[in-house]
């Protein structure tokens, strides 16, 4: 199959669109499909990531409209860098008379509009949604959250379409499929707890900085140590190695570090934004506390916390609830068990592969006819 993948990351987005775009592009290509990211230039846009890995980048006109303001309708419409019409066209060009077996949008600026331009180019469309507030022309739609569901989307996508809903269709990079299975969490810890952190591949507000002040207000500091996972396109990454030096407590910085799930393969908890990170944890069996950072990782927060999956600690809550929790976690085995086998319980980090099966599958039957 031909693929081509619309999406964007820059620090304003952030690198989790591209990033689960990258692991569904990765089960793709092992199965023989060609993979195309269309995508706009922006610091932060992680295109030589993308191209690093064998993956043709087709580049948009950098963004001429970021005066284009926000509305009820479309509070992200500033993200696109041009009108919604002009984005399909360019798309459209960069296409070059190419009719793509699919295109799949990772995009809170896209809608149905942009859709039905596309149309008559390409022969299916998957829109990967997190939100459940916009109307998408599409054959398949996924939203891997907690608590999504089909009907959910009656009256946002046509009839037809295939709607996958839930972290068991989280899309996880390789790395934690191959851990999944082996991922088991110190009940007995050792001297000192490993703790890693992260806050995103971005972490625009530096909220790593709150969290490793909050933790530095626990009452006892040799007990732990922190790893600190700084994203390739965060713009704090000096300030937090000199704030890392001041602490009390021990820190290992980890810039972009080769594999995440290794990481967390060594750590006892996890101090993570409530993204994407949320389903990696789960596919660990990984005990958490989530962060919300953003609206759209609010209901995702809620409902870890409702599935007993997750500690969470709201942004107004952290210099005063963050280091109980860590405590909290550290002194309570069962605890820890407990949030470990919730959190397993919701994604097997086999997501990837299921939703290329399923891509597939529908490609194969519309060849078929």
């Amino acid at each position: 199959m031909n693929i081509a993948f619309r999406v964007d990351g820059s620090r304003q987005i952030g690198t989790g669109h591209i990033m689960r775009c990258l692991s569904l592009a990765h089960y793709l290509m092992e199965n023989g499909s060609h993979c195309s990211f269309i995508t706009r230039p922006a610091e932060g846009d992680l295109i030589e990531k993308i191209s690093s890995l064998g993956i043709n980048i087709l580049e948009l006109p950098e963004a001429t409209a970021t005066e284009i303001e926000p509305d009820e309708m479309r509070p992200y419409a500033n993200w696109l860098g041009t009108s919604q019409h002009q984005d399909a066209l360019d798309t459209i060009e960069l296409l070059n008379g190419d009719t793509p077996d699919w295109i799949v949008i990772d995009h809170y600026a896209i809608d149905q509009d942009w859709a039905r331009l596309l149309r008559p180019h390409c022969r299916h469309i998957m829109v990967l949604d997190d939100m459940n507030t916009t109307t998408h022309d599409c054959d398949v739609l996924l939203n891997q959250n907690l608590n999504s569901t089909a009907d959910d989307y009656q009256s946002y996508v046509p009839e037809q379409c295939v709607v996958l809903t839930g972290p068991q269709f989280a899309l996880l990079r390789p790395e934690f499929t191959e851990a999944a299975d082996a991922a088991t969490h110190h009940q007995h810890l050792t001297t000192k707890t490993e703790v890693l952190v992260s806050m995103g591949g971005v972490d625009a507000t530096n909220t790593a900085r709150d969290v490793l002040k909050a933790i530095a207000n626990r009452d006892h500091h040799n007990d732990v140590k922190i790893h600190l996972v700084v994203g390739p396109s965060a713009p704090w990454k000096e300030n937090l190695e000199n704030l890392s030096k001041e602490m009390p407590y021990e820190i290992e910085l980890h810039i972009n570090p080769p594999s995440m799930a290794a990481l967390m393969a060594r750590a006892d908890i996890a101090i993570i934004a409530a993204g994407s990170t949320s389903w990696e944890c789960c596919a660990m069996a990984m005990p958490m506390i989530a962060l919300p950072l953003v609206d759209n990782q609010m209901h995702v927060a809620e409902h870890l916390e409702q599935h007993g999956a997750a500690l969470v600690v709201y942004p107004d809550q952290l210099e005063r609830k963050l280091a109980q929790s860590v405590d909290l976690l550290i002194n309570t085995p069962e605890l820890r068990s407990e949030l470990s086998r919730k959190a397993s319980s919701l994604s097997d980090g086999k997501g990837g592969a299921k939703v290329s099966h399923i891509l597939q599958q529908i490609s194969g039957i519309h060849h078929a006819n």
